[in-house]
């Protein structure tokens, strides 16, 4: 199990994860997106926020990370990561039958010793 060194404790990757993934939905939560659920999995593919916005059933992603500089989405999702997630929007649109289109987002957190920066790419899949 690999640690990382936080800011006056150690944070295991896996909570370091889901810590970023509740920043997420809190910021999406104000942007005005309707909550749904997390972690979904559409056969081998997971999804790790789902929102409503509108008509628009929205798929997120969130990457989080430490130290580093936020980078571009193609240096953290690998081409079959992004086709995954695109065969997940087309199966997740069979289940919320309201849903007039879907939209894949990503949202970088990068965390640091002097805070949190966020990122968020809307739409940025196709």
């Amino acid at each position: 199990m690999k640690c990382i060194k936080g800011v006056g404790k150690i944070v295991i990757p896996q909570e370091l994860g889901a810590g970023g993934e509740r920043i997420a939905e809190q910021f999406l939560r104000l942007l005005g997106f309707t909550f749904i659920g997390r972690d979904k999995r559409y056969g081998p593919c997971q999804v790790d926020l789902l929102f409503r916005d509108g008509q628009t059933l929205v798929l997120v992603e969130v990457k989080t990370a430490t130290g580093s500089p936020l980078a571009s989405k193609s240096q953290h999702l690998k081409y079959t990561q992004r086709n995954c997630l695109r065969r997940a929007a087309r199966q997740s649109l069979r289940e919320h039958p309201w849903a007039m289109e879907v939209r894949l987002d990503l949202l970088f957190l990068q965390v640091s010793r002097t805070g949190l920066v966020l990122k968020y790419e809307p739409d940025c899949f196709y």
